[in-house]
């Protein structure tokens, strides 16, 4: 007679019992690997997750506030203070964030955060941001719980260790370099935060591509090029990571904020660049006009050898932000990120680029016609919008946008040889 816990199959007697238990303990490596992927990514395993824990302590009227945040893909948790309910109480719902550091990338955004939240009135996550485009309510708990987050001694200056704001007069902020180049999270900006400080920094498009194009070499991050400089002419993809000459007009994205009439003919001439849609007459045009004051610097501003502009700079973006007049912004750190780093991976197929080479002037002359372009249409028209502020005028009309971005930055390296060293005439 066979066992009850055993049956005859084909001739094969099969232990139904011990299949059982394999089935059982399948079912539980699943359940316990489902279970860890889920807290991986409420807890920050995604770029764009935050996760906010619920007050983990209550004493009496006090409430013991803590955060957990993935910034830029990195998972870090800050405790926070005891807050009274009454203190807590007295954050405005419409007055979560002051001030953002939206773009763009490889301009120095990394040194524009650190710098502004050194000031003891300023509160930033410490690393980019991308909250605002995946979850909106996720977005406002972590900036207001940057408001109860004390500064640290790194955070303030020399002698103003002992200056405390009341909750109410704490500037919050935060930065991520390609804010300002997706329509949705600008929409989101003015329906939400219409009266936050923007701050916008630029730089000449040829520089740039070339030092996006090895950062991303040096990162490892093969996927966002994919591809020779050669072939990075126009719109190659949608995605605002992965590189193109088309990335390299910050005017167009800055255009869609509507600071301008753009009823000109002449303007709507500037606003043109190989693969982009169309700004004016298109069902896809994606004007944004927005209410927010924006703050407009070229990268070359931080990094000036003249103290009187530098000192400028701090005083205007330090009124701009509507600081304590008794205490100024700390001098500008001149710090590289990635200076020190080694590259993460190496491949043959990718190696950092000269994009002062012989081989490149096809993307040098696609990245000048959008730098002539971009320095036109900033000093005749962005510039004269009441709602955009920028530090010595005349230096950075003249002497950045009329006298550098109308030439290729290749001449002055010496670098350029051949036919390419006349192109800047062209």
């Amino acid at each position: 007679m066979a066992n009850i816990d055993s049956k005859r199959r084909n001739g094969v007697v099969i232990d139904t019992k011990a299949q059982r238990k394999r089935v059982v303990a399948v079912k539980i490596a699943a359940f316990f690997l489902i279970a860890t992927l889920l807290h991986v990514c409420l807890s920050g395993g995604g770029e764009f997750q935050l996760f906010y824990e619920r007050p983990s302590r209550t004493t009496g009227t006090n409430v013991e506030y803590s955060q957990k945040t993935t910034i830029h893909g990195t998972s870090t948790s800050e405790e926070y203070p005891l807050v009274s309910n009454s203190e807590a109480g007295q954050l405005d719902s419409s007055k979560i964030l002051d001030w953002a550091v939206v773009g763009f990338g490889k301009c120095g955004t990394t040194n524009l955060g650190r710098w502004l939240s050194r000031h003891p009135q300023t509160r930033a996550p410490s690393g980019e941001l991308y909250a605002l485009r995946a979850n909106l309510e996720r977005f406002k708990t972590v900036m207001r719980n940057q408001r109860l987050k004390p500064s640290t001694q790194n955070e303030i200056q020399d002698g103003m260790e002992s200056k405390v704001y009341p909750l109410s007069e704490i500037k919050v902020g935060y930065r991520c370099p390609s804010e300002v180049q997706l329509p949705g999270v600008m929409r989101r900006m003015k329906d939400n935060f219409p009266d936050a400080k923007l701050i916008v920094s630029v730089r000449h498009p040829v520089t740039w591509f070339e030092s996006f194009y090895n950062y991303h070499v040096d990162q490892g991050e093969f996927p966002l090029i994919r591809r020779s400089p050669l072939d990075m002419i126009g719109r190659i993809s949608n995605s605002v990571h992965v590189q193109s000459t088309e990335h390299s007009a910050s005017h167009m994205y800055l255009a869609r904020m509507a600071k301008t009439s753009m009823e000109d003919p002449e303007e709507r001439g500037l606003l043109q660049a190989k693969g982009f849609l169309p700004l004016f007459d298109s069902p896809k045009a994606k004007l944004n006009p927005i209410p927010n004051k924006v703050f407009l610097l070229e990268t070359t501003q931080m990094n000036d050898s003249d103290e009187t502009r530098l000192d400028a700079l701090r005083q205007d973006l330090h009124d701009f932000l509507e600081l304590d007049a008794e205490v100024p912004l700390p001098p500008i750190p001149h710090i590289r990120p990635n200076e020190n780093k080694k590259p993460r991976y190496v491949n043959a197929n990718f190696t950092r680029i000269d994009i002062c080479d012989d081989e490149f002037i096809p993307v040098r002359e696609e990245l000048m016609n959008i730098a002539r372009n971009a320095s036109l249409w900033y000093r005749r028209y962005f510039l004269q919008s009441p709602d955009v502020v920028v530090t010595s005028r005349e230096h950075l009309v003249k002497d950045i946008f009329e006298a550098s971005w109308m030439k290729d930055p290749c001449d002055l390296r010496g670098s350029v040889r051949g036919a390419g060293s006349a192109m800047s005439q062209k």
